[in-house]
């Protein structure tokens, strides 16, 4: 999904324009953080992507505000002294189930609701919640697969369906996965084959934040026989010695490039069509902006 831009009078979010004075931030994906800089107005996300702005992005700490899912805050006049506005704001998070970190916000001024899902899929979490966010003046909707007629199998399945991958290869097994994301398919995977797996340096990092290093992933290529790779790296790049190639990925049925040596699992952490069409269900905006 894309940047929003405005969603308030001086609030963004999952964007940094110039002339906003306050952030939201759903989640740390690259497509979400156009025009961060080290310095600027406040930015409220949750504790885990608040770590990785400061660890990875680079950002203060002192500008950021953590803003985890069940918790609130009241800025403006009635509350924090952190944002410019006249108005009153409330501001609530909610989980995304998307990467780590990732939430959604509903933010309340006068008669005035609006709900950013950032990236998320529906799931029974999600399903719960609904009602919170229910009846909103504006929905800001992930709407990465609208249009597509892909339908996907429920997270758990696509993750045995990789489990059971892995149990079956002869030898390493690789992973396409994200940078941050695809994080419980690697987790499961390690489970069931009880070795790490080799990331590049650059991206060990991240996985010391995420909680997944040392343990699930190593910058040793000579400590185990599994690896972690981007998925544009192994469909244009790689060459198979004898691995089991997974790639995780909404986009299975899809894959302009498809290798025949790749596992292609429907794994997805964004709502297929059909449960698009339930959360609109279940959360009647008044009006939706479709975010692709």
């Amino acid at each position: 999904m894309a940047a929003v831009g405005f969603v308030a009078d001086g609030i963004s979010a999952d964007s940094f324009p110039a002339g906003a004075t306050l952030h939201l931030l759903t989640h740390f994906h690259s497509d979400h953080l156009a025009g961060l800089k080290p310095e600027g107005a406040p930015i409220v996300c949750s504790t885990l992507t608040a770590r990785l702005l400061i660890g990875i992005g680079r950002v203060s700490a002192a500008r950021l505000r953590p803003l985890d899912p069940g918790q609130q805050m009241v800025l403006g006049p009635d509350g924090a002294a952190l944002f410019s506005g006249e108005a009153s704001v409330t501001l609530t998070s909610f989980d995304a189930n998307h990467c780590p970190g990732a939430v959604m916000f509903l933010l309340e001024e006068h008669n005035r609701r609006v709900v950013i899902t950032g990236d998320f899929r529906l799931d029974d979490t999600v399903r719960r919640v609904a009602s919170r966010l229910a009846g909103a003046d504006v929905l800001y909707l992930d709407a990465t697969y609208r249009g597509t007629g892909l339908r996907f199998p429920p997270q758990e399945e696509a993750v045995a369906r990789v489990v059971e991958i892995c149990r079956a290869a002869p030898a390493g097994v690789t992973l396409g996965v994200y940078t941050i994301g695809k994080n419980r398919v690697l987790r499961a995977a390690h489970d069931a084959l009880g070795q790490p797996f080799y990331v590049p340096r650059d991206r060990y990092r991240v996985y010391e934040i995420l909680g997944d290093a040392p343990d699930r992933v190593t910058a040793d290529r000579e400590a185990t026989p599994h690896s972690a790779y981007g998925v544009g790296y192994l469909e244009r790049y790689f060459k198979p010695r004898g691995e089991t190639v997974v790639v995780p990925t909404g986009w299975a049925a899809w894959r302009s490039r498809r290798r025949p040596w790749i596992h292609y699992v429907p794994y997805s952490e964004h709502c297929d069509e059909a449960e698009l069409d339930e959360f609109l269900d279940l959360t009647r905006p008044r009006r939706v902006v479709e975010i692709r």
